[in-house]
């Protein structure tokens, strides 16, 4: 059993987006029950967006030029938001795993035990560079693409203990 981070992209710019899944590889020979997250990962010195999953499926893959099967249990599209080397944490899930046993039903099948196990991805770093200083305009602040603002207020004059509620589009 290896649950793997795979990260889209180890050297992105600032703010921009990359992928990590964490992959769990399961041998033919075990069978897995069910599982716990243990530890999720906090993406520090990251705007995160979590995918969601609808549903576990297994496909068949190879992990180190062996057949294996494999799900992926997490996604999540990472943002960083300051430059150099930034740690991505391991996710940890305790699993039920079904190992073959010595014993065997009255059929002559081998029998399974059930055992738990705890798995972790390892930590991986990503090298976050600073975005191009090349050709970059004099007024460049850090936001991309042409925005419009629109302010509408639901009153134009207040008291000094008076609220108002106000509308901000941006698009």
């Amino acid at each position: 059993i290896h649950l793997i981070a795979k990260v889209s992209k180890t050297k992105p710019y600032l703010n921009e987006g990359i992928l990590v899944e964490y992959v769990l590889y399961v041998s033919p020979k075990v069978e897995i029950s069910n599982y716990n997250i243990i530890d999720s990962p906090k993406f520090a010195d990251f705007w995160s967006q979590e995918i969601n999953i609808k549903s576990l499926n297994f496909i068949n893959s190879t992990y180190n030029g062996e057949p294996y099967r494999k799900v992926v249990l997490q996604k999540s599209v990472l943002y960083p938001q300051k430059t150099g080397k930034l740690k991505i944490e391991p996710l940890a899930i305790s699993l039920g795993v079904g190992v073959p046993s010595n014993r065997r039903d009255i059929f002559g099948r081998r029998l399974y035990e059930t055992i738990d196990k705890t798995v972790a991805a390892s930590m991986r770093t990503i090298d976050v560079q600073p975005l191009p200083e090349k050709d970059k305009p004099a007024n460049f602040t850090g936001a991309v693409g042409s925005f419009d603002f629109s302010v509408t207020a639901s009153r134009t004059s207040l008291d000094a203990t008076e609220s108002l509620q106000a509308k901000v589009t941006v698009s």
